[in-house]
């Protein structure tokens, strides 16, 4: 609530100029709705006669997410498309990225050359095609497949939500990729 007058700014001083209201939440869990109702009454007594109201919903919950294709710690001889699923605590998923990892490469996937040369972490942002807020999916493909026999490879995601709070922990799936035929 801010109320302005002609003395001196001050946000610490209800008869300052602005004046900033603070209310601690009842518990500071996630996902409440408030209501705010308020009337302005200048230092004439004059009151406003509409009331403004405004409502908000606290967020301090970031969101999750996983990789679902490939599965963790499986084997794969084919795999162009990865996929998996993202949740908001509150609201809604407004963007995703992935980031692969060669275990035996020891380098990250450059999505741009389709290498794993990078040697700092790269992150590939989701296009808005690549992930759905409404159905929690999200999926990339990969053409032509950067995986080669005999190797392991990790799969990270991270999910950001429509205020901006980003998974703090990345969802993961390492994988061997394995296309050598059995013998016996």
């Amino acid at each position: 609530l801010m109320t302005r007058s002609s003395s001196t700014n001050s946000f610490n001083n209800p008869s300052s100029s602005y004046y900033a209201w603070k209310q601690a939440t009842d518990d500071g869990l996630t996902g409440k709705t408030f209501n705010i109702l308020t009337v302005a009454t200048d230092w004439a007594g004059n009151g406003e006669t509409h009331v403004s109201t405004r409502s908000f919903v606290f967020n301090n919950v970031p969101p999750t997410s996983g990789p679902s294709l490939p599965v963790p710690n499986e084997a794969y001889n084919a795999l162009a498309t990865l996929s998996g699923t993202a949740a908001p605590a509150t609201g809604t998923i407004s963007g995703m990225a992935i980031s692969l990892w060669g275990v035996e490469d020891a380098a990250w996937f450059d999505f741009g050359t389709g290498l794993f040369d990078k040697p700092g972490q790269n992150w590939q942002a989701l296009l808005a095609n690549q992930f759905s807020s409404i159905s929690g999916t999200w999926s990339y493909n990969l053409s032509p497949s950067p995986f080669r026999d005999g190797r392991h490879y990790v799969l990270y995601s991270s999910a950001t939500d429509n205020i901006g709070l980003v998974q703090t922990v990345a969802g993961r799936a390492e994988i061997l990729f394995d296309t050598t035929t059995p013998t016996s």
